[in-house]
């Protein structure tokens, strides 16, 4: 592989087909990577979404927050494994939220 070159992309569209965000991507030395961001399902207004792909982009495994409107809005990865992510819950007032996953 030459600098510079994609090793791969993804899109994220969801369940409902609306308004999906990608907010922060995380990569580890392995080739893991997470992204962290917000997809809207029917007519609810964000729900926080986190999702694992392997080193050739598939999905590992995909986590959904809620209740909405909820967003993750920044991703790391500690060196045990775990991934952390940080956002925000939406009830009356924004108060900000996170969480801890295992590898």
């Amino acid at each position: 592989m030459r600098d510079g070159e994609v090793f791969w992309t993804q899109t994220h569209d969801g369940p409902a087909g609306q308004n999906d965000n990608v907010f922060r991507v995380a990569v580890a030395e392995d080739g893991y990577a997470w992204a962290a961001g917000r997809t809207d399902i029917d007519v609810l207004p964000g729900v926080a979404w986190l999702r694992k792909y392997d080193p050739d982009g598939g999905t590992v495994w995909t986590r959904q927050g809620g209740p909405p409107p909820h967003a993750w809005l920044a991703v790391a990865r500690a060196p045990d494994g775990r991934v952390a992510v940080a956002g925000y819950v939406f009830e009356q007032i924004y108060d900000a939220t996170w969480a801890v996953y295992p590898p």
